[in-house]
């Protein structure tokens, strides 16, 4: 027997061809390769949102820090003020306010953040269709 790339072509041909003539076949195929490939995307997506969720969370303890700190200073201030040490002007008592409020709403905003990028809802595979990009 020969070798020919010509018969090997038509007989991989007609194998194809009665392999894809049933229609369930190309279609269980077709929606296994569409519920793989969204969930291939979904975790992808997944795990970008959990290292967001990470940066976010360092952004709200730096965040935690400061707001310690001008707490602290505050009190500190507060204390030499009620020992006589030292006069708390209103000015410097108003800017420490407008600081720990503007942190304060800082941490709100990466807190609703946070929750938003946790909150990513899985693909819903009972219907393909719908999660198919065609």
């Amino acid at each position: 027997m020969k070798f020919s790339f010509k018969t090997l072509t038509n007989k991989g041909l007609a194998l194809i061809e009665r392999l894809t003539a049933r229609t369930s076949w190309k279609e269980d195929l077709s929606r296994g390769l569409r519920t793989l490939f969204t969930g291939g995307v979904f975790l992808a997506d997944r795990s970008f949102s959990e290292i967001e969720t990470i940066r976010l969370r360092r952004q709200l303890e730096q965040i935690e820090e400061k707001l310690a700190l001008a707490y602290r200073m505050l009190g500190k201030k507060s204390m030499d003020h009620w020992k006589h040490r030292q006069d708390l002007e209103e000015k410097e008592k108003n800017k420490i306010f407008q600081q720990i409020d503007d942190l304060l709403r800082e941490q709100e905003k990466f807190k609703e953040q946070i929750a938003a990028a946790k909150n990513t809802p899985p693909p819903d595979f009972s219907n393909p269709s719908e999660t198919s990009s065609e």
